[in-house]
């Protein structure tokens, strides 16, 4: 069937900066000497497909073109991978590997953490107290506490034998037993897409509300700057006695013209303002209908998965 399929099948997909040993690290979990984009390999009766993706902070790729290259790897893992392994070497641990988090939560969204596994790779390169160190510093205990403390340690490819391996699939089987044999689903991807845009649009139009208020001010201003002039040209005059009736008329009623843009003006701010706002509380109010669905559809698959363990199984009181 196709579940007994599934449960075969181990869909890795490959994190890291450029350079951090990607490539290799796929190398050593194949056994082949040359690794492309997705290879997959049958391996103790089992499946196990391995996606690579572009390196974090790549600088040959704009934003856009990152975003599509994930997608093709989802596409690849189809129909998602039950792990991100997130390669990172000891060798070469820096400060901008301390932002790999917000990059995975960017591009998968913060759910993808849960099926992310940090896989420290070069072990033989640094002394036992040095990967004691790197390991224990609060700022990699900071990083760790967002996969739930997990992570593995390894060799470099040509000093990593099968031993290691085996180690390492049995742990990211057993990450996947805790994820209660679920895999990270495009839909996941989808809805995080959709919260972008969503966010995206919010600031572009909390931009343009910004943009007409600072307009409306400077106008405003420039209005308050030519009644200022206009009076003080008109008490300039009458002090000369060289004003006469009808000029007085005349720029009293440009004066209270420019009064009245200045009202329409504030009314424009107040009005755009209040549109905002309303605009505003619709998305909070479309996101947390969403969260709603999204738990309940998770809750039905729970259920559905809790019955259908029973029925395999009727002796056992319940499966968790």
């Amino acid at each position: 069937s196709d579940e007994e399929h599934d449960s075969q099948d181990l869909r890795i997909v490959l994190l890291g900066i450029s350079g951090a040993g990607k490539s290799a690290t796929a190398n050593a979990i194949l056994g082949w000497e040359t690794f492309k984009e997705s290879r997959t390999r049958e391996m103790e009766d089992r499946n196990i497909s391995i996606i690579d993706t572009p390196g974090f902070f790549n600088t040959h790729l704009n934003d856009e073109e990152m975003k599509k290259q994930m997608m093709k790897s989802l596409y690849l893992a189809h129909p998602g991978p039950h792990v991100f392994l997130l390669v990172i070497n000891l060798e070469t641990f820096r400060e901008e590997q301390r932002n790999m988090v917000e990059r995975i939560q960017e591009n998968f969204g913060e759910e993808a953490l849960k099926f992310t596994m940090p896989l420290f790779v070069g072990r033989e390169k640094v002394s036992r107290r040095v990967l004691n160190q790197i390991i224990e510093s609060e700022k990699t205990q900071k990083i760790l506490n967002y996969f739930e403390g997990r992570f593995y340690v390894i060799n470099s490819k040509n000093e990593c034998d099968s031993s290691q391996i085996t180690k390492l699939l049995k742990s990211i089987d057993e990450m996947v037993k805790n994820n209660g044999e679920c895999h990270y689903s495009n839909e996941i991807y989808l809805k995080n897409m959709r919260k972008l845009r969503d966010e995206e649009r919010m600031k572009q139009a909390e931009m343009r509300v910004k943009q007409e208020v600072i307009m409306k001010q400077e106008q405003a201003w420039k209005r308050h700057m030519e009644m200022k002039k206009l009076q003080e040209d008109s008490d300039t005059w009458k002090q000369k006695g060289g004003i006469n009736q009808e000029e007085e008329i005349k720029m009293k009623s440009k004066e209270e013209g420019i009064k009245d843009d200045n009202e329409r003006i504030k009314e424009d701010v107040s009005k755009n303002k209040t549109q905002y706002l309303r605009e505003n509380k619709a998305a909070v109010r479309e996101n947390l209908r969403r969260q709603m669905e999204s738990r309940r559809e998770k809750e039905r698959q729970r259920r559905k998965l809790e019955r259908g363990m029973t029925q395999e199984n009727p002796s056992r009181p319940g499966n968790y």
